[in-house]
């Protein structure tokens, strides 16, 4: 199994516990940071459903290629001119 992804997650309430098999950390003046685990940065790539309501802090390249894809998803709908 590939290392864990580390990011941030926009809660509707910071007392929501975390679905099995996740790790939520409380950060002090910060949003809860939960820890997953994708079998490959492919796979990671689901977060993209999360939009804007998850940061992905780590790995860099995960990171580095969720930012490519969502640019590239932006790029795709300001070009249809709708």
């Amino acid at each position: 199994m590939a290392s864990p992804h580390c990011g941030r997650h926009r809660s509707a309430s910071d007392r929501t516990l975390p679905p099995a098999g996740l790790r939520l950390r409380p950060v002090e003046g910060s949003l809860p940071q939960v820890e997953l685990q994708f079998r490959s940065l492919g796979a990671a790539e689901a977060l993209l459903m999360f939009g804007t309501d998850a940061e992905v802090l780590s790995p860099p390249e995960l990171r580095h290629n969720l930012a490519r894809k969502a640019a590239q998803a932006a790029a795709a709908y300001a070009a249809t001119g709708h």
